[in-house]
């Protein structure tokens, strides 16, 4: 029978600050984004210590009504195992996310640059696996 291992952490709130380039927003649009990921983990930490890079991909769903936006989507990101000894005897690691977000969208210049403030929080969980 395989084990397996959950670690839990729920993120309260996390904070954006994106600088996007867009020709004539629509006032009220509805978006659906489909993005791969590869997450780097840096610092003294043991994500960094225990785990490789990650891999995955992000599906998202958007909706702005004027300069106010909001949305969710989640994440699904497969680790490489560096270090087996901080982790137990596991094979296979993968990190599943769910968040939601609100925001506000402003016009930098007469142009098309636009700066996007977010605040979000969700859920996230990694989730070790041994085929033994």
């Amino acid at each position: 029978m395989p084990k397996s291992k959950t670690m839990r952490t729920v993120v309260l709130t996390l904070f954006f600050l994106n600088i996007t380039y867009a020709q004539n927003i629509p006032i009220n649009r509805f978006a659906l984004s489909v993005d791969g990921a590869y997450g780097i983990a840096f610092g003294d930490n043991f994500l960094n210590k225990a785990y490789g890079n990650e891999t995955g991909f992000d599906l998202g769903v958007q909706y702005s009504l004027k300069n106010i936006f909001f949305g969710t989507g989640f994440q699904r990101s497969y680790l490489k195992i560096s270090n087996p000894e901080m982790i137990g005897d596991f094979d296979k690691s993968s990190v599943f996310s769910i968040y939601t977000f609100i925001g506000l969208r402003q016009k930098i210049n007469n142009k098309n640059l636009y700066l996007e403030h977010r605040i979000g929080g969700g859920y996230r969980e990694i989730i070790n696996n041994s085929d033994i």
